[in-house]
This record gives C-alpha cells, structure tokens and sequence, in this order.
C-alpha cells in the first residue's frame, strides 16, 4: 500500500487515500486500485507527444495530397491521431500568395 505522501491523488470517486499497486496495463504503466471503490487508475501515462518538426511534416505530407494511412505508416502514428491533429489545425491556402497579386493586375 502507497502512504499518504505518495505522488498519486486521492480517488476521484471516493476521495479516499488507501491505493494498491494493481499490475500493468497493456502499455506496461503501473495501475493502481483504490480497493475502497473499486477504482482502477494509470498515472502518468506516456501519451505520444508530437513535436513541431513532426507536426510540420505530417501537414507537409497532406498537402503532398498522401492518404492519411499512407502518412500513419511513414511516420509510425494511428490515422485517427494525424486525423485529428489536421482536423484541428488550419488549413493552409491552397493558392500562392504571388499568384493572388498576379492576378489583381
């Protein structure tokens, strides 16, 4: 059993303090149950945390017109995270700038 002191918060179900090392997950993080509860928590879990450079090459790429699978197997990531990850970034002008004064000529 953890003490009080331990890095880990109180249970949000229960608020109770009283935590047991419950194994792994299939990620291999520790989890922890509040045995009080019931309540099976990971703390700390290793997210993926996409890098500037990263996030620079994948809208790169979408703009290269690729498939969003073709992208997850070049960069290693699910299609759902680049789909989300577009999702929630603007979109790039398909036009050049230089192409929008040539024109108002």
């Amino acid at each position: 059993m953890l003490t009080n002191h331990s890095p880990h918060p109180r249970c949000g179900k229960c608020a109770g303090e009283n935590i047991v090392n419950d194994g792994r997950n299939s990620s291999g993080n520790p989890r922890y149950l509040y045995p009080d509860c019931g309540a099976c928590r990971v703390f700390h879990s290793a997210k993926l945390k996409l890098t500037p450079e990263h996030r620079a090459l994948i809208a790169k790429a979408d703009q290269e017109r690729n498939s969003l699978r073709s992208v997850a197997r070049i960069f290693d990531i699910s299609h759902v995270t680049i789909w989300k990850y577009l999702k929630k970034s603007p979109k790039p002008s398909r036009l050049n700038d230089d192409h929008h004064a040539r024109a108002s000529r």
